[in-house]
């Protein structure tokens, strides 16, 4: 029988933990009724920022932790995301976690499909909610409404690229 390689068993290690990462839907800290306990949450981003950066792969760690956080429930009044992910994305104030979540969030779109002559109608709504969400979150919460105005301002842009494409096939 032979052993694997080192470098091998590295890559498969990887593998899985990014499968792992990927694949994740549930905010850490989440109870059963559906509600983040902050004080976990907040455990759960320091706890990987440390042990990431020990191994000098925190800017990774950041992007993966905003994609993760990008899956939060919306508070009981509709806005969105819930406050323990607004508070962390204030208190920690990364970059990283904050291209996460952007990223996160436009990932969790998944697959679009439109009629053909459609145009950006669909994005063009994403982004009046998602210009919803940042404005409701604007005093309290400066961070998380910057990167929400962002989503919204991207999902515009993209409505105004298929907005063209439906008008140049015409």
């Amino acid at each position: 029988e032979q052993k694997e390689k080192p470098d091998e068993m590295k890559k498969m290690k990887a593998q899985r933990v990014w499968r792992l990462l990927h694949d994740w839907h549930l905010v850490p800290g989440t109870g059963k009724d559906g509600i983040i306990d902050l004080a976990q949450l907040r455990n759960w981003v320091q706890s990987s920022r440390e042990k990431a950066k020990a191994v000098d792969r925190l800017e990774v760690c950041d992007i993966t932790i905003g994609g993760v956080l990008a899956h939060a429930p919306a508070e009981p009044d509709g806005s969105w995301p819930s406050i323990p992910v607004r508070e962390i994305l204030e208190e920690v104030n990364s970059e990283e976690i904050k291209r996460g979540f952007v990223m996160g969030i436009c990932n969790k779109r998944g697959v679009v499909s439109r009629g053909l002559r459609e145009g950006g109608r669909q994005e063009r709504e994403l982004a009046a909610k998602f210009k919803l969400y940042a404005d409701k979150c604007q005093g309290r919460w400066p961070q998380t409404a910057g990167a929400l105005a962002q989503v919204s301002a991207d999902y515009f842009e993209m409505g105004k690229r298929e907005d063209a494409d439906a008008e140049a096939e015409g």
